[in-house]
């Protein structure tokens, strides 16, 4: 799949277009720091299936903030909020699911569940996200 994406590289290449003051209300409700109860409202106005036209070979900064730069606030919120179901976040869920499904009765070293979380419990994103959950 990799090799397919990257043998038409120019076709999946989006070219970034500046449109005028509605672009730099855009970045600044994205980035400034004084602006985070701004961004709660922006992220949970959200429209589901609002996405770029990747047809197109063009986005402006706001469409692109708006439509897709959203979605990655709404899966860190996700990750760096803890569920109030059980108090955890996912991370932290994956470490108790891997220590269940070791049936961990006595001490192990952190590398070793750091690697049997990573290995069992779907995600392909590195390590130390477990080992700052576990440490």
């Amino acid at each position: 799949e990799a090799k397919e994406y990257f043998s038409a590289l120019e076709a999946h290449k989006l070219s970034y277009r500046y449109d005028g003051p509605e672009d730099d209300v855009a970045i600044d409700l994205a980035f400034n720091k004084k602006r985070a109860d701004d961004r709660k409202g922006w992220i949970n106005s959200y429209e589901e299936g609002s996405l770029v036209d990747h047809t197109q070979h063009e986005v402006s900064y706001k469409d692109f903030i708006n439509k897709e730069l959203v979605l990655f606030s709404k899966a860190n919120v996700v990750r760096a909020i803890p569920s109030v179901v059980d108090g955890f976040k996912p991370s932290q869920r994956k470490v108790l699911f891997g220590c269940f499904k070791r049936k961990l009765k006595n001490d192990v070293k952190v590398a070793q569940l750091v690697g049997y979380v990573s290995e069992h419990a779907a995600y392909h994103h590195g390590d130390l996200v477990f080992l700052e959950v576990i440490s």
